[in-house]
């Protein structure tokens, strides 16, 4: 009899096991019209129905208004569906399973959070997504919500996510996309530098020019000016060749990097 019993609960242990060492859990179906998109996934289960219902119209908002699909992702441990070694090979894996920013020409920023080691990284691809959020922007779009997911305000931590994604958003359609020259204290620091740099090298051509001057006496006649003969006859000079200097403007070897992922990973 107990062998009856135990055989179903047995079969299910081994199901869930195979499933756990396989790496076989599942990310929901990729939507198959922008109607059925859906922009925050909490797999794991820590925000409310209210505040994912919320968070979801936030970030279909800004799609709509920007053309970037901006995404939530949150699982328990993403080392459970496709044996990815990072939580940033996680996002790439996930970005190409649900087919994120399929409708807004390939362009869209996401969060991914896994909870069970508190890892998120962040990803951006598409053009005009890399143009408005660029590598040297992850930093500062990260510190708008760690601080939120380290006292475990994560809608909170989103809110602001999606806050500071549309400020940037907001600057590219603006033109006025953001660089590392808006990086908080950049500005007065590239200051600071050429302050430093100009009182370096003032202080080193005084230096030289110092060293190569000599004491001056009056004298009272032209010896020690002149050596030898003087001779003041007509001397020609030859043309032998000219120097020219050409500006090459490198400006157009820059590249938005559209073609690529950028991303960030971190810890909270």
């Amino acid at each position: 009899m107990w062998n009856k019993l135990w055989r179903p609960w047995a079969a299910a242990l081994l199901v869930v096991t195979l499933l756990l060492g396989s790496g076989a859990w599942a990310l929901p179906a990729r939507a198959e019209s922008a109607a059925e998109e859906i922009f925050v996934e909490d797999m794991a289960e820590i925000l409310t129905a209210e505040e994912r219902d919320g968070l979801e119209v936030r970030a279909e908002q800004i799609a709509r208004q920007y053309g970037v699909g901006v995404y939530v992702l949150i699982v328990e441990d993403f080392t459970y569906y496709y044996g990815d070694e990072s939580i940033g090979d996680f996002a790439v894996s996930a970005d190409v399973e649900l087919g994120w920013g399929e409708n807004y020409d390939g362009n869209r920023v996401a969060l991914v959070q896994s909870v069970a080691e508190r890892d998120y990284h962040l990803l951006t691809k598409g053009e005009k997504a890399r143009k408005a959020v660029p590598d040297a922007a992850l930093d500062m779009l990260s510190d708008s919500f760690v601080d939120n997911f380290r006292e475990g305000d994560f809608a909170g931590g989103y809110q602001d996510f999606f806050d500071k994604t549309e400020e940037l958003l907001l600057m590219e359609q603006q033109g006025k996309a953001f660089s590392s020259k808006d990086i908080p204290g950049a500005r007065l620091w590239g200051l600071v530098g050429s302050l430093l740099l100009s009182v370096a090298l003032a202080f080193g051509v005084c230096t030289v020019l110092k060293g190569q001057l000599k004491s001056v006496a009056k004298k009272q006649s032209a010896q020690g000016f002149v050596q030898g003969d003087l001779d003041l006859r007509v001397r020609r000079d030859t043309y032998s060749h000219s120097t020219t200097r050409q500006h090459v403007d490198s400006s157009s070897s820059r590249s938005s990097g559209g073609g690529g992922y950028g991303g960030k990973s971190g810890k909270y």
